[in-house]
């Protein structure tokens, strides 16, 4: 934890794109009424979600202009690296944990970031302030009443002939086939050691992106409502019911323990391996800072790189190619991602 000695004077302000304007921009209106007529997206869930975000972004800037802070507004969507060559104060991304997870992709430096839930229904394991809050938390901000802790990110390397793509991830990096389902081969070297595989993902994960993808990927049998939407969310992908059914919903009983927070974790999704433990899921272990993990790509078709769940369809992707023969070493970042916090 770090304690505040500066004022907030200057303010990012980034805002998510609310769900119905998100759904026109991708779908088209006329695509987007009939997936509504047909049950496939809740309108009314959709225009509730987009009138909560509005409101809580419009007492943000109020309560911003009530404390004459300055800020620049820019719409997620709209976002370029550019705005991050500017000395801001804050950085206050409105939204989920997507657009946290978006914006801190872009954040190179130590500048502290607030994030804010703008909807009850947004998915917000990062997030502790939203409407009922935000009152106090400014007010804090205002009279430097909060803290900064430095969250760990995960740094990941991928060589592409003269140069090479760095990225940073505040949850995780994904390693698979272009639509993280196949069976994408690679190699895993790691301590001295070369492990061959193959399985739908490798996920490694900070110690605060465990509750993302690497967790919800193998879901423990005794929470049968997990395991539901899990199997739903395969159903919706286009996966055989049969198959599904049959799968092993299993994971090791280990969690993460404290003291943890500067460790990398690391797992294969429904994969086998040459390693002595060849269950669905196997756990590879722990990697210390000091240490890297490095992914070579064995499929003649390549694998993919997913930093914090990005996608070829999304904006800014943070999704990139591995070839066959190529490669990604992942290893933990010396540029933390500095969160205020009020506890």
């Amino acid at each position: 934890m770090e304690e505040v000695n500066y004022s907030i004077k200057r303010v990012l302000l980034i805002p998510k794109t609310d769900e119905v304007k998100f759904y026109n921009d991708r779908f088209g209106r006329q695509l987007f009424m009939s997936m509504c007529e047909q049950g496939i997206i809740d309108k009314n869930h959709a225009r509730e979600n987009s009138d909560e975000h509005k409101r809580t972004l419009e007492t943000v800037e109020a309560l911003l202009k009530q404390n004459n802070i300055n800020y620049e507004k820019v719409s997620q969507s709209d976002l370029e690296i550019e705005k991050f060559e500017k000395e801001w104060d804050l950085i206050i991304p409105v939204g989920g944990d997507g657009t946290l997870l978006y914006v801190a992709g872009f954040i190179q430096n130590d500048t502290p970031v607030l994030g804010v839930k703008s909807s009850a229904k947004s998915v917000g394991a990062h997030l502790f302030t939203d409407a009922t809050n935000i009152q106090e938390h400014l007010d804090r901000l205002v009279s430097g009443n909060y803290h900064i802790e430095k969250q760990s990110r995960l740094e990941g390397l991928i060589p592409k002939g003269t140069f090479t793509i760095k990225d940073l991830a505040l949850n995780d990096i994904a390693v698979g086939d272009l639509h993280f389902s196949g069976m994408g081969k690679v190699e895993i070297h790691y301590d001295n050691a070369i492990y061959n595989t193959a399985g739908s993902a490798i996920v490694a994960t900070t110690y605060k992106g465990k509750t993302g993808w690497y967790d919800n990927f193998m879901v423990p049998e005794r929470n049968e409502s997990k395991t539901g939407t899990l199997k739903k969310a395969l159903l919706a992908a286009g996966f055989d019911e049969d198959y599904i059914n049959n799968l092993k919903f299993s994971c090791p009983e280990s969690e993460y323990l404290e003291g943890e927070e500067t460790l990398i974790r690391y797992k294969v999704m429904a994969g086998r391996s040459n390693k002595e433990h060849k269950s669905e899921g196997y756990d590879y272990g722990i990697i210390p800072v000091g240490k890297e993990l490095i992914i070579v790509s064995k499929s003649v078709t390549g694998v993919y790189a997913a930093f914090d769940g990005g996608t070829p369809d999304k904006p800014g992707k943070r999704f990139y190619e591995i070839p066959f023969g190529g490669s990604i070493t992942i290893k933990m970042s010396d540029k933390p991602l500095s969160v205020v916090k009020f506890n």
